[in-house]
């Protein structure tokens, strides 16, 4: 019915995920870590739309359970991402807590070894492929006009939290108030990557802009967790250079214009 225009599926984002989580379970570094983070969160954007087309029970415990996978790797990045600011340090105790994260490091990478294991990606293979055979079997029954309007709601329910983050953050400047900003971003933009082909409207230049906010405030982000775990490893307060640093990109981020004004989201094309 809809051979000749951009259609749904969840194969694309599986076979992603299943190549990094093979090559999780021979190289846990963070590159690694990394990439299979990046395309669990395209498969997770992928079900979310399948959910919202479908309705389907399945398509959102799949979900879940995806999410999970993500909040498992969570820990292990986390170590990851500190050892490399601890290692730009030049302290004596900068270099101390390297060797602590070290050791965290391999612990996480044990924890992470048992829960990845090959039976728990073929299963998670058999669940995918059932819920996309609903998916393209619901999506052959339905007009194209339903289809756009039920992944349109599903964007426009993103942007909503975004924009409501955003302003949260705007009255408050706090740390935990720019992560909670982060995190809807972040699914908005996998969201506007997998609509794009069907109802349009993101512009390349919009996309570019949620990829470079992201940066900014991962930046941010990493660099305040890394400041708290060494302040909680060490019982003092991180250099006053990092706090510097922390300040400068904070105040920048701050200075930039609203999101209601940098994206045109409510009219887009």
């Amino acid at each position: 019915m809809f051979n000749s225009a951009p259609s749904l599926s969840l194969i694309r984002s599986w076979k992603d995920v299943s190549a990094e989580w093979k090559k999780l379970r021979r190289d846990f570094s963070e590159r690694t870590i990394h990439d299979l983070r990046v395309a669990t969160r395209r498969m997770i954007a992928d079900l979310e739309v399948a959910t919202a087309v479908t309705g389907s029970r399945k398509a959102y415990r799949l979900n879940r359970k995806f999410k999970k996978v993500l909040e498992r790797l969570g820990p292990l990045r986390d170590v990851q991402v500190h050892l490399l600011n601890s290692r730009r340090g030049t302290s004596v105790w900068t270099s101390t807590f390297s060797a602590f994260l070290k050791q965290r490091e391999a612990e996480e990478i044990r924890r992470l070894r048992k829960r990845m294991q090959e039976e728990t990606r073929k299963g998670f293979r058999r669940d995918v492929w059932n819920t996309n055979r609903k998916l393209k079997s619901i999506e052959e029954g339905i007009s194209r006009p339903v289809l756009r309007a039920a992944i349109q709601a599903n964007i426009d329910k993103k942007i909503t939290s975004v924009l409501l983050a955003d302003a949260r953050f705007r009255r408050t400047s706090s740390n935990e108030d720019l992560h909670r900003m982060r995190v809807q971003f972040k699914r908005l933009r996998y969201a506007a990557e997998v609509a794009k082909p069907i109802i349009g409207g993101f512009t390349n230049l919009q996309m570019q802009k949620m990829r470079k906010l992201l940066k900014a405030m991962g930046e941010i982000h990493d660099l305040q967790t890394y400041m708290t775990a060494l302040a909680e490893w060490s019982g003092r307060k991180p250099p006053l250079e990092l706090q510097k640093k922390h300040d400068v990109l904070m105040t920048a981020f701050k200075a930039r214009p609203a999101l209601t004004e940098e994206f045109n989201f409510r009219n887009r094309p």
